[in-house]
């Protein structure tokens, strides 16, 4: 139903990978989080017709050998798309990389690289309810009105 497309893919074509993620085999469909429909299941838990969530190769129809590495996405809680945007990686990085690992206190100035993009604009309006001062960095003057007018980023540098 959806697939990701983050930068993090590139890691995936390049020969040997990219440090981080292993590069796929040539001929290979690329993979990535997506959200998918469950046509047929001989697993316990997961039935006809449930919508699940997981790193899957990118394909109309597959067929995987258990359900490990998918999670049930309710689709009464928030539209499935978000599986793999504001409540899959680029919301949970987004998330855990400021508040965990950033540590920022109300008042100070968070700078955000690629502020445009998927985890970026999540990090720059966490900061903002968080009560900090929110600078972006950006590609395009499109980018920077976004970031400004919607996102409410106080400055946004393109």
């Amino acid at each position: 139903l959806f697939v990701s497309v983050d930068p993090s893919l590139r890691g995936l074509i390049r020969a040997g990978g990219s440090g981080y993620i292993n590069g796929l085999p040539a001929g290979s469909p690329m993979v990535s989080g997506s959200v998918a429909k469950v046509l047929e299941s001989k697993v316990a838990g997961f039935a006809e017709g449930d919508i699940v969530q997981g790193y899957l190769p990118w394909q109309e129809v597959q067929s995987l050998p258990g359900a490990k590495g998918l999670r049930k996405v309710d689709p009464s809680f928030a539209p499935v798309s978000t599986a793999v945007g504001i409540l899959g990686m680029p919301g949970l990085s987004a998330y855990f990389g400021l508040i965990e690992v950033g540590q920022p206190k109300a008042g100070e100035t968070l700078v955000v690289s690629a502020a445009g993009g998927a985890v970026g604009s999540v990090v720059g309006q966490i900061g903002k309810i968080l009560g900090l001062r929110v600078v972006g960095i950006a590609g395009s003057d499109e980018k920077v009105a976004l970031l400004t007018e919607k996102y409410s980023f106080d400055a946004v540098v393109n």
